[in-house]
């Protein structure tokens, strides 16, 4: 009897063996695409929170879309360098792109400093706002101290590279429109008239200055030194009446950081 099953006995544990075999195997597989998936899923995560908002980068995280918002009074700040075009023309391209990594590493910095919002850079323009959440007068303030802090930058690096380099900066209020564009390339951008008004004030600015439109020189007056009314022609926009921030009162600092 013995020797009858044994052949049996023999085929069916060497049957059972190669079945788990068979399953260990898939298990790992299946661990390793698990893994590999988890993977994904936090490097594609680390990326959203890299080129978006972190309050952004949630939304679309758990699913909205689009991602469209109305501000209803947005500070913005709008800074272009002058004489790059020229000097990088002049330049290699790694020294270029160091001089402009270094100049936007330091704007980042004073942008939060003062709890303002980089949206984005655009050759050698830089885009940043504030009240996104909760608009306040003292975005104003803030945005002003920020273009100042903006100006000394540029010209510390100018200095310190021996380099002939400005600043042009507008700054505006108003209406605005944001939101996400875009699938495989995300970009988080903003419309509005509010938001050519800065572009055109830092168009119509001479280096070294930051304008605004005089209509928001009342927000600025007790906070900041001010220039002379000057009527400009803007694009689009007509004769303007416009004024230059020369520089903070010493007051002004500590409401921009409150």
């Amino acid at each position: 009897t013995c020797w009858h099953f044994s052949p049996m006995l023999y085929s069916t544990k060497r049957r059972d063996f190669a079945q788990r075999t068979t399953i260990a195997l898939q298990h790992a597989e299946v661990e390793k695409a698990h893994r590999w998936v988890e993977e994904e899923r936090a490097r594609s995560e680390r990326v959203l929170y890299a080129v978006l908002p972190p309050r952004l980068a949630e939304r679309l995280r758990q699913g909205e879309s689009p991602i469209a918002d109305l501000h209803p009074e947005l500070t913005i700040v709008f800074a272009d360098l002058t004489g790059f075009t020229h000097l990088a023309a002049e330049l290699p391209p790694t020294e270029m792109v160091e001089i402009l990594n270094e100049l936007f590493s330091r704007f980042d910095e004073i942008v939060a400093q003062y709890k303002l919002e980089k949206i984005k850079t655009v050759g050698d323009a830089y885009l940043a706002v504030r009240g996104l959440e909760t608009p306040h007068d003292a975005d104003l303030v803030a945005a002003a101290d920020a273009g100042l802090a903006l100006q000394e930058a540029v010209l510390a690096v100018a200095r310190r590279r021996q380099r002939t380099l400005s600043l042009r900066v507008g700054i505006a209020r108003g209406v605005a429109m944001a939101g996400v564009l875009g699938r495989e390339r995300l970009l988080y951008d903003l419309w509005g008239d509010s938001v050519n008004m800065a572009s055109r004030l830092e168009t119509a600015a001479a280096p070294g200055e930051i304008l605004i439109a005089d209509e928001l020189s009342p927000l600025l007056a007790a906070t900041h030194q001010l220039g002379p009314v000057k009527v400009r022609e803007l694009k689009g926009k007509g004769d303007v009446a416009t004024r230059t921030i020369v520089a903070a009162r010493t007051p002004a600092l500590q409401m921009a950081r409150g």
